[in-house]
């Protein structure tokens, strides 16, 4: 992303460049709207033809990391489907697999059975009675399918009942509830423990022995040393509730002992939760009412800190044939306060971290009715944006950073032109501005006008190398299929020659690095291009062909970042997967086979949105390089999440997934440079918000700001506004130092705003 500067001068250089020149040891270059409420849900439709029958069912959900990238997957099932019943959505972007045909209702959980490390399926079949999906590992291999027991079923819970360290099962058909205990491995022995009309069956420890016990809505069954063969012995807690429940154990009130909470889950009823005494064997334990309300067909309930705040929350729902009420309620010091997310129903709620973003998300969907779909809701609660309100310095008081454009009248042959870069073309001492294909001489940055300059037609300027070793200015870019090198005609910069220098794939570029990639003296020209990530080899002799190599394909057209990964003093290339949405890493073969391209890959992390930005510093100040990152949307929604990615704790630089770290939520982040804005010696972001996609629609209010690094000192990033205003950025927010004053100033080029090209300089106050 950082274009290349000019050795001269390296001054100007954010932080960034600077640290991933040290790493490679080359030449360096610089969804649905929000719901509002307590806290910031958003919906997104996974699947608008979920499995099941025109009109019913679509029974069974349940939410797990399947393919072992670190990420939770989704699984969804039912009866009656034309083709599969059963599908596997793969994260982040839903890819809709099918896993099996069969009658599947009502409850499925997710568990690694054979202890292969891998998380298998354990569901009910109305034809097969209770079955285990193992999973194969080799996701295009098929998942065989083993009949645990007979018979229907309803609820379904799994946890090691018996204590030998392997998963058991425990189900009720409506009838009865019983356990299904893996004597061997994929042996199964089951056993009725009680008769009794109802529904709700859930294993938690209650009484702290270290066993599971069962727990069947207003009841529960204290489990023996030998489940198979002693006595579950029976305690009312809620003797009087409905024996047709939801089911949910935590400690709600942070005693130190597992409370129960019920919902109603076919007729009408509150919702409540159970106070644990000192004892829980006693009867009748306290209740107490969560909201006033009275639902209908409450068939979901799930407890989780919803806001972050470490108390446990509580989730429900009623079912279409019910109040369709989607609600969460939060626990706070006077009570509970109510958040209605839907009023369309849901059944069989789960709740799972969406992206390990370390908040709750939701996911559902109705069991029947024409029209039903499977949703989720996106708890926003750690993607929230750092304090952007406009303040003193944000608003013209001391301190204000000053908007002036480097020009506002570019012509029109710059529509669609992406690079931007600064180098000293003209040898004053200066950083001049190159952007797309027009230079800016800087005579002294704020208040002074620039000189523009027209660089041969057509092309796209993405670098600056030193190309022949003279002391006139170079620069490379691309128009079609061309490479071309430019050369100033003399020192002043003022004519420019064109030469072809190698072919390179038809395209956009949006990602450009330079670093040593190949062997040889000179660092290489790295770019991504028409869906290639491709590298540029400049010869002793620059006059000869240049030499490209396609490192991989297909990718994304979007940001490269150059950096050492696994130290062996060749750079390795991160850039995004063709989807968008997982960070992948190119490992450099070395000398003798790297110019042969196709290198290895190695997908790090994934990412909620489409991953735009990457930019390589170290955030932390562990030594070790992290990756910036920030997302693009399509709309004006505040959706993306500028985040910084660390590599996997205890593994290998190549090793999955890298932990995600986000920082603000923001409109689409298409501009993002790492430099240290307040002298403090570490790492500061510069986003900026892209919304001229579509002609006539930009915001009125895009922001311009800085996420400022607290370092080891324990604090939160601060946020600082640097403008806000009708001034729509891409591919910009870059830091450079325009006035010489001292500290980074900030340029940025648009997209449909291509006229101007926007510049902020620093007040010099701390930023």
């Amino acid at each position: 992303m950082n274009p290349i500067l000019r050795p001269a001068a390296a001054a100007w250089l954010p932080l960034a460049a600077l640290l991933f020149v040290a790493g490679c040891g080359g030449k360096s270059q610089p969804a649905s709207p929000v719901i509002d409420g307590p806290v910031a849900f958003r919906r997104q439709v996974v699947d608008a033809a979920p499995p099941g029958g025109e009109d019913c069912c679509t029974d069974v959900c349940a939410a797990g990391d399947l393919d072992g990238d670190g990420y939770a997957d989704l699984v969804l099932g039912g009866e009656h489907a034309d083709g599969p019943g059963l599908f596997w959505y793969q994260y982040p972007q839903w890819d809709k697999r099918p896993l099996a045909s069969g009658q599947f209702t009502t409850d499925m959980q997710l568990a690694d059975i054979d202890g292969d490390t891998h998380l298998d399926i354990v569901v009910g079949d109305t034809d097969r009675g209770l079955i285990w999906l193992r999973n194969p590992g080799d996701l295009k291999a098929d998942w065989p399918a083993l009949v645990v027991a007979a018979g229907y079923v309803h609820d379904l819970e799994v946890g090691d009942i018996d204590g030998d360290g392997d998963v058991d099962a425990a189900t009720c058909d409506k009838h009865a509830v019983g356990i299904h205990v893996q004597t061997a491995p994929g042996t199964w022995q089951s056993r009725t423990l009680v008769e009794r009309e109802g529904e709700g069956t859930h294993l938690a420890d209650l009484d702290g022995d270290g066993d599971l016990d069962l727990v069947l809505g207003g009841l529960w069954f204290e489990a023996p040393a030998e489940p198979l063969g002693g006595e579950w012995l029976r305690h009312d807690f809620a003797p009087a509730w409905s024996p047709d429940a939801r089911v949910q154990t935590g400690d709600i009130d942070g005693d130190g002992r597992l409370d129960v909470a019920l919902t109603a889950s076919e007729g009408e009823g509150p919702v409540a939760w159970f106070a644990a005494p000192a004892d829980p064997r006693e009867p009748s334990w306290p209740e107490h009412r969560v909201g006033e309300l009275v639902l209908t067909g409450a068939h979901s309930l799930q407890l989780a800190d919803f806001d972050g705040d470490g108390d446990l929350d509580l989730a429900t729902a009623e079912m279409h044939t019910g109040g369709k009420r989607v609600l969460v309620y939060l626990q706070g010091d006077s009570g509970w306060v109510e958040e209605v997310l839907a009023v369309t129903g849901s059944h069989n709620l789960r709740a799972f971290d969406l992206g390990n973003d370390g908040d709750i998300d939701l996911a559902g969907k109705n069991y029947g009715g024409s029209g039903r779909v499977f949703e989720l809701w996106e708890n926003r609660t750690a993607d929230k944006v750092l304090s952007l309100a406009p303040d003193a310095a944000a608003a013209g008081g001391v301190g204000a950073w000053l908007y002036e454009p480097i020009d506002d009248a570019r012509p029109d042959d710059q529509f669609g032109t992406m690079g931007l870069l600064f180098c000293d073309a003209n040898h004053d001492g200066l950083p001049d501005v190159v952007a797309g294909g027009m230079l800016y001489l800087n005579h002294g940055g704020r208040g002074r006008p620039w000189q523009k300059v027209a660089l041969p037609a057509g092309v796209d300027v993405f670098f600056g190398p030193d190309v022949d070793g003279d002391d006139l200015a170079d620069l490379v870019g691309f128009r079609g299929e061309q490479a071309l090198w430019l050369e100033a005609t003399g020192r002043e910069a003022t004519t420019w020659t064109e030469r072809t220098v190698a072919p390179v794939p038809r395209g956009r570029t949006q990602g450009a690095a330079v670093a040593d990639l190949l062997p040889g003296g000179a660092a290489e020209l790295a770019f991504t291009r028409g869906m290639h990530l491709c590298c540029l080899a400049i010869p002793p002799d620059p006059a000869l062909p240049w030499s490209l190599t396609t490192v991989a394909e297909p990718t994304e057209e979007e940001a490269v970042a150059a950096l050492d990964l696994d130290g062996d003093g060749s750079c390795d290339l991160v850039t995004s997967t063709r989807d968008g949405f997982h960070l992948v890493a190119f490992a450099n073969p070395g000398p003798a086979t790297a110019a042969a391209g196709h290198w290895p890959a190695h997908v790090l992390a994934t990412t909620p949105g489409r991953a735009d930005r990457i930019v390589p510093a170290d955030i932390d100040g562990d030594g070790r390089l992290d990756l910036v990152v920030s997302e693009e949307t399509g709309d004006l929604e505040e959706t993306a999440v500028v985040a910084w990615f660390t590599p996997a704790p205890g593994g290998g630089p190549f090793d999955a997934p890298w932990r995600r770290h986000p920082l603000s939520l923001s409109r689409s982040a298409n501009s993002l440079d790492v430099a240290d804005f307040n002298g403090d010696g570490r790492p500061d972001l510069a986003v900026a918000e892209h919304t001229d996609m579509q002609a006539g629609r930009v915001a009125a209010d895009n922001r311009t700001f800085l996420l400022l690094n607290p370092g080891d000192s324990g604090g939160a990033w601060h946020a600082r506004l640097v403008d806000t205003g009708p001034r729509s950025s891409h591919l910009g927010a870059r830091a450079c130092d325009l006035d010489g004053d001292g500290d980074l100033d900030l340029v940025s080029t648009a997209w449909r705003q291509f006229r101007t090209l926007h510049a902020w300089y620093n007040p010099g106050t701390g930023s």
